[in-house]
């Protein structure tokens, strides 16, 4: 039981992005430690139970969420940007973009921090001002922000529900 949302969402997406199989000598000394009996973590579970237990609460996510778009945001926020598009792509249907491209470089560009792609490298690709970029910019977070703030409240009500996180 995890203590709150965050906490869950940011263990189980950060463990979905860690590769299950051991490389090069990894293996073989893995299997050493276990026939000595030597146990490397103080948690009761396996890597592989860890990696299930993340995967059952991701389709918990998938299940509660009622929109594609959400579990997207979701997924974005907690660092798995592999939904970027179809995200951009609401923004422009909602009109709160007229560019898809420039929409999608916004989000990686949210989602990062700021880091990848740099505000002066957007501004010169797409020949923007810094007030024109700040304005495009909050749109897009507004809409983010709505889109997040519906999702958390879906999902704090479910996982309560279900003993995922502790009710407070």
């Amino acid at each position: 039981m995890y203590r709150n949302l965050d906490e869950c969402l940011h263990q189980v997406y950060k463990i979905l992005n860690v590769e299950m199989t051991p490389q090069g000598n990894t293996g073989e000394i893995m299997r050493w430690c276990e026939m000595k009996g030597v146990i490397g973590s103080n948690s009761d579970l396996s890597q592989a139970e860890h990696h299930a237990n993340a995967v059952m609460i991701a389709n918990q996510v998938s299940r509660c969420l009622n929109r594609p778009l959400l579990v997207a945001v979701v997924e974005c926020q907690y660092g798995k940007l592999d939904n970027l598009l179809m995200i951009a792509g609401v923004l422009v249907a909602e009109k709160a973009c007229n560019d898809v491209a420039f929409a999608a470089d916004m989000l990686r560009h949210i989602y990062s921090g700021g880091k990848q792609p740099r505000r002066i490298a957007l501004m010169d690709k797409y020949d923007l001002h810094d007030m024109t970029f700040a304005r495009r910019r909050d749109k897009i977070k507004n809409h983010l922000a709505n889109w997040e703030q519906q999702a958390r409240f879906q999902l704090q009500t479910s996982f309560k529900q279900k003993g995922i996180i502790q009710a407070a």
